[in-house]
């Protein structure tokens, strides 16, 4: 294939992947506020909802290396930064966008690592929730046992009287 149409075709992949990052932003930005918020329901649907553009995005990424090896090979280089720009002026384009997308990406990963936080500190209160009324629940069943115990044996003993 001809370098120019590759270029060309990474540069098509990029715009297509810079349009899903930037929609996967808008789902890290609102699954914070639905954090914040402690809206379970939504909180699921916009991990679910931020899987699906990810999947999208990975596939992406997988035929944009695939075309950028076939360039690579092609220029006999190892880097973009070593092909020619002013024989290749789409270059400059592909570089925009890319750069672009690092920076959403950077974005998201900022979000995330926040949101994992908040989320991993809430589930330790959680968990301390739980236990604390597992232990409440067993000490109530072990009062109920005991209360048992001592009401069968009280009949125990009316019965032999």
């Amino acid at each position: 294939m001809p370098i120019n149409k590759i270029i060309d075709k990474l540069i098509q992949i990029s715009k297509n992947k810079h349009r899903y990052v930037s929609i996967t932003l808008g789902i890290q930005k609102n699954l914070s506020m639905y954090i914040e918020q402690g809206r379970t329901e939504n909180i699921a649907k916009q991990i679910e909802l931020k899987d699906k553009y990810l999947s999208r995005v990975q596939k992406m990424d997988m035929d944009f290396y695939a075309l950028f090896s076939e360039l690579k090979l092609s220029l006999g280089v190892d880097s973009i930064d070593k092909i020619n720009g002013k024989k290749y002026p789409q270059l400059k384009e592909l570089k925009k966008i890319v750069g672009e997308i690092i920076k959403l990406n950077e974005e998201i990963d900022i979000i995330d690592s926040q949101n994992t936080k908040i989320l991993t500190k809430d589930m330790g209160e959680t968990s301390n929730k739980l236990r604390g009324i597992k232990q409440g629940r067993r000490a109530a069943n072990a009062y109920k046992a005991q209360k048992n115990i001592v009401k069968s044996l009280s009949q125990h003993r009316k019965k032999s009287q």
